[in-house]
Order: structure tokens, then sequence, then C-alpha cells
């Protein structure tokens, strides 16, 4: 027996309600979590089916099933009296991030493709047109991307934003990790940078257009140092392999985007061709090929390439050293269970006179 057995409780609460009761201590975010999952957890449900008597027939599911739901009186007064069951006050407006010319465009399935990408009007979104408003109100107060709806309302893209009357919203930008990438990074640009008027305005620092998105941030001071990033590592570094390294190293860049890609590289090369200098001595294009292709795997294994980090120019053409494909890498490498090595001596005379050596 030990504290998994023991049910908390409160002797003062149970003599007074006389129920069952357990005791919980709410003191972490998941007690509201809880709560929340309750409330908006929607209305009951049931699965049920009608059988008519008599001898079992031909049971047609299809027509047999049956969905509805089941609404108490006051709910159905409310309903039928068009009174509100919800409201949020001030109304959040979301606000999409996208690349350029990356925005998604709704059309039919009967539609010309031809005149969907000839038509403007799709491609206008809340973005596009919160960089043409800038533009047109060029000596009005500059405002940044989630304050737009407080004094801008969005009529869809035929009419795009128009000035605010009344009322207030709240604007809501869309997530973006770190691991997308260049929308990450033009999220970050679009939270701190008042009235861009374009994509190319917010690459441009100080009369310099930067060549990405995460470059522009750099320039701007809106990124930290890599110093979590390189405290891993250089505690790594101390105790493991090279090949454990370049899995780190890749795992690293996809879920910590380190600010400088190119930097992390050098500074730890050394430590992730280790192996491979020992290996080939004073061959430096194939030290660096075979811990470009080594880390690159660990890449692809979790969708990613070189190219989203902008260390696209690892690559080279390959040498007969690793000219192999990846399928043929893995099945060479793939180990062979013992029982299958143990059946050759099951063989019989023919068998084994076919079989090579």
């Amino acid at each position: 027996m030990d504290n998994r057995s023991v049910i908390p409780y409160n002797p003062y609460l149970l003599a007074m309600f006389d129920c069952h009761m357990n005791m919980e201590v709410c003191t972490t975010i998941k007690a509201v979590k809880y709560l929340y999952k309750y409330v908006y957890k929607g209305h009951d449900r049931i699965s049920f089916n009608v059988a008519g008597e008599g001898p079992a027939t031909f049971v047609d599911e299809i027509e047999r099933y049956q969905a509805g739901r089941w609404v108490s009186p006051p709910e159905a007064a409310w309903r039928i009296f068009g009174f509100h069951l919800f409201d949020t006050y001030p109304p959040v407006q979301p606000l999409p991030v996208h690349l350029p010319n990356s925005q998604l465009i709704r059309f039919a399935n009967h539609e010309s493709l031809e005149d969907i990408v000839a038509d403007e009007q799709r491609t206008k979104t809340m973005l596009t047109e919160f960089f043409r408003a800038n533009c047109e109100n060029d000596d009005g107060p500059k405002y940044l991307y989630s304050e737009f709806p407080e004094h801008f309302v969005w009529d869809g893209n035929r009419t795009g934003w128009r000035a605010r009357e009344r009322g207030i919203s709240i604007g809501r930008v869309a997530h973006a990790a770190p691991g997308e990438g260049e929308r990450y990074y033009l999220r970050v640009l679009l939270a701190h940078v008042r009235g861009p008027k374009s994509f190319e305005d917010l690459l441009t620092v100080d009369d310099v257009v930067s060549a990405s998105f995460q470059e522009a941030a750099l320039r701007r001071g809106l990124l930290e140092e890599d110093n979590v990033a390189e405290s891993c590592m250089d505690e790594a570094v101390q105790v493991e392999m090279p090949h454990a390294l370049r899995r780190l190293f890749a795992t690293i860049l996809i879920f910590s985007s380190p600010n400088n890609p190119q930097n992390f590289w050098d500074k730890y090369f050394p430590a992730l061709s280790e192996d491979f200098k020992k290996r080939y001595g004073d061959d430096g294009h194939k030290i660096l090929l075979m811990t470009a292709t080594k880390v690159e795997q660990y890449l692809e294994g979790m969708g990613k390439t070189f190219a989203d980090f902008g260390l696209a120019h690892l690559h080279f053409e390959e040498d007969a050293v690793v000219q192999g494909t990846r399928d043929i890498t893995d099945a060479l490498n793939a180990p062979v269970p013992l029982a299958q090595l143990a059946s050759r001596k099951e063989l019989n005379v023919g068998q084994m006179s076919q079989c090579c050596v």
C-alpha cells in the first residue's frame, strides 16, 4: 500500500453535504482548462435506432439512422425568441499572415483557373489591403497590424478596409511557430513595424533591402540571441558522439530556429564532423559533404531541408561515396534478425547448392 491507495477527502464537507465528494487542489492552469472544456463541450448526444415488431428482417442501417438532439424548454424558448446564446465583447478579428503571393484563394470547381488568376480581387487579403490602406493614408497615424481593426472595419475583398464609425474590435494576428521560417519572422515584423506599405517596406531597414524577413528582423533588433541553443550544443559537445550531435543540431534547427543558422553551422562544424576527419584526413571537400549529408538526412526525416534555413549552398555535386539513394543506404543499414541468419541451417541439399555464400 502506498499513497496511490489514499483518496484525499475533507471530513467537514462530507459531514455537511452527506454525499460522496472528491477533493482536488486547483492551483494550476489545468483547473482552468478543465472548466473551459466542460463549458464549451457542446450538448449531450446519444445513439439510438428504431426497430419494428415481428420477426427479424433485413436491416437498413442508413434508413434507420436518426440524428437529433434534445432541447430543454428554457433553451427552446430562448431560441424561439431569438435571444443571444453567447456574446464576445469586444469582438475579435482574426488577421491572416502569409508570404508574398502565398495567400489562400477560394474558388468553385467549375471556375476557370485562368479567370481566377486574372482576377485581382481574388488576390486581396486583409494583409495586402492593410498595406494599401497605409499607402493611401500616408499622412495619417501609423498603426500596427493588430491595431488596425480598432480603427477600420473589414468589408471583404471587394471593398477592403473602411474607417470605423462606431464600436470597437480587437485584432488577433494568426499564430506562426518558429519552425515555419520566413512566415514566423514576417509575423514578428508585423507585430513591431508601424504603418508598413508593402512586403518590401518591411524588408527595408536603414535604406537597405534585406534578403529575407529573418535578416530584416535581426537588423531591427527584434530577435534574441541564440544563447539557449548554443548552451545546449556546448553541453552536448562535451559528452556526445558526432552522430548524436548531428541529430541534435538538426533538431535545434527545426524547433529552436537559430537567428543565424550559418554562424550556428560554422561554430559547431568541427564537432559535427569529428569522425569524418579521422576517416578522410585532410580531404575537406569530402568531410563537408558527408557531414552536410548526414545532417540533412535528419532534417528530411522531420520534413525539412537545408534550404528552409538558408543553408542551401551546402549542397554541391556528390562523389561516388554518397551518390547512392537514401532508400539504398537505409536498406543496407537495416538490421537483420538473428532468426533469419540462423534459418540458413534449415535449407535442404538442393537449396544449399543454389545459395550464395
